[in-house]
């Protein structure tokens, strides 16, 4: 079963739906949890586990439930994982600056 939003967005399965919401939070729990054990307190700062966890938890649980659609969207032209790379901890630092002034 497939989910059809905007065109220029792509189609999306129930599955790819679930699992990159689901292992965005997940990769974000488990960082957090290794962060414990190493003695990290909460606020403090792991540069680029901080930005890209919740990438790879996504990506894990995404190509583990629907490697399809996995690789037809990400593996099919390698760029796009690059950009997604480079690009997050670059937005995960704007957005943060930008809620900071925002209150």
């Amino acid at each position: 079963m497939q989910v059809t939003s905007l065109q220029f967005l792509g189609t999306f399965t129930i599955v790819a739906i679930i699992t990159l919401s689901f292992g965005a939070l997940l990769g974000d729990m488990i960082k957090s949890f290794f962060k414990r054990r190493l003695g990290y307190e909460r606020e403090c700062k792991f540069p680029l586990v901080d930005q890209l966890d919740f990438v790879a938890g996504a990506w894990i649980l995404t190509y583990t439930f629907d490697p399809v659609w996995f690789s037809y969207n990400f593996l099919a032209d390698p760029w796009i994982m690059v950009t997604v790379i480079l690009f997050t901890p670059l937005l995960h630092r704007v957005t943060n600056i930008i809620g900071y002034y925002l209150n």
